[in-house]
């Protein structure tokens, strides 16, 4: 079963978005913070990251290139991203491109666009991996 890890500094957001992956089959972890987010990715090894880019103190951009920064020492870090956030849906996606992020998604999204974005992000990687079945 795939793990996706939630970011986000919305209790309510988190809970929304876990509680619909969970039903969809994904496990869902979660972190509210941009802070720690290299911590919690190490030990939590999600297949895919759903990342808040609007997050008090450390942004989610910001906090991707710090993980994108260490990924050279710890593999985990290498974690594809998808972009989440109330932003415009062209900065959303001029952002998502200039970080490397493997899609965005504008909130609020409905849950078929997050889990066909999540399932299409999936089936990508696996692909390029050479694991898919």
């Amino acid at each position: 079963m795939p793990k996706i890890m939630i970011v986000d500094d919305d209790p309510l957001i988190l809970r929304v978005l876990s509680r619909m992956l969970e039903v969809a089959g994904y496990e869902a972890v979660t972190h509210d913070s941009g802070f720690g987010l290299s911590g919690a990715v190490r030990q939590h090894q999600p297949d895919l990251l759903l990342l808040d880019v609007n997050m008090p103190g450390l942004s989610g951009d910001g906090a991707l290139s710090a993980l994108r920064a260490l990924a050279n020492r710890f593999a985990a870090l290498t974690v594809p991203v998808v972009l989440h956030s109330g932003m415009s849906e062209q900065l959303l996606r001029s952002l998502a491109r200039t970080c490397g992020a493997k899609g965005h998604l504008c909130k609020p999204s409905g849950s078929s666009e997050v889990l066909e974005m999540i399932g299409r992000v999936l089936t990508t990687q696996s692909i390029a991996s050479g694991t898919a079945g």
